[in-house]
């Protein structure tokens, strides 16, 4: 994947469109974390490098980016799709510490406003839609966040989650085995405003994320039964919007040295290997 990654920069570096890509860069910064959103300008999809934002960590693992892409996505009743940081929204600029990116979508049936701040470790992406429709309704409108994370190679990476969609207390976690304290953490900020979390799941990207992108949320559940938890993975969570003529989401994404407890008996194993290379320094 480093090779891959290397070669799309690359190729990114050498096309004009990319020097409006740095240009539209929105960087924070505070003692712990540094936090570059590049909005609507990525133009890269679910797979490419250099996604919705980038996050480093400088305290737990100086100068480590954990982030590879990550990409909102609203899919229609229709089943048109529309990756949010595919050249959608407008380049990210800063409006009372967020980045704010906004776009209308759809035919021009849906508002979206995407804005990003840095509160502490955390990076908080606040989704609002609102229809432009005539019937004044999201009903049937679907959103997903995706995170695609490489944590210092993508060869020893693992996933788990605690809580549960009915228990309104989900969280996914990546980390990297061989580290194990450094721990990528992925959940609802806060209730939703006329939706609601409906599945969610972790996958190898190749097919996986390509089949995020191409709306085919069956690779997700809403019990953790589709979670892979060892590989070249990534993190999804996906919100049904209500029939109300707007909705809200926010999403948390940052780094935690808080050891999780496993949700499956999959992630035990991971967790117990994990901690047993830990103490014994292999």
């Amino acid at each position: 994947m480093q090779i891959r990654r290397l070669f799309l920069a690359l190729l990114c570096a050498l096309t004009p469109f990319s020097m409006g890509v740095a240009n539209a860069d929105v960087f924070y910064s505070n003692a712990t974390t540094d936090l570059n959103v590049r909005g609507g300008l990525a133009a890269n999809g679910l797979i490419p490098p250099d996604g919705y934002f980038s996050y480093t960590d400088k305290v737990v693992i100086p100068a480590e980016e954990t982030t590879w892409s990550i990409d909102p996505v609203l899919i229609a009743p229709t089943g048109n799709v529309f990756v949010l940081s595919n050249s959608l929204l407008s380049a990210p600029v800063d409006v009372a510490g967020k980045a704010q990116s906004t776009a209308t979508v759809d035919g021009g049936l849906v508002d979206v406003v995407a804005e990003t701040e840095l509160v502490d470790r955390v990076a908080r992406t606040t989704l609002r839609f609102t229809s432009l429709s005539g019937s004044q309704s999201l009903a049937g409108y679907k959103v997903l966040f995706y995170a695609e994370n490489d944590l210092f190679s993508p060869n020893d990476d693992a996933a788990t989650y605690t809580g549960s969609i009915a228990g309104a207390n989900l969280k996914l976690f990546q980390y990297d085995t061989i580290t194990s304290d450094f721990y990528v953490q992925v959940n609802e900020s806060a209730v939703p405003t006329n939706a609601t979390l409906a599945t969610f799941g972790a996958g190898i990207w190749t097919g996986w994320g390509t089949s995020l992108e191409a709306a085919d949320l069956s690779v997700l559940s809403a019990d953790g039964s589709n979670f892979a938890t060892l590989g070249d993975l990534g993190l999804a969570l996906q919100w049904d919007l209500g029939d109300a003529a707007s909705s809200l989401i926010t999403v948390d994404y940052g780094v935690t040295t808080d050891v999780p407890e496993p949700a499956t008996g999959a992630a035990i194993a991971l967790l117990m290997t994990s901690l047993i290379r830990r103490r014994t320094g292999r």
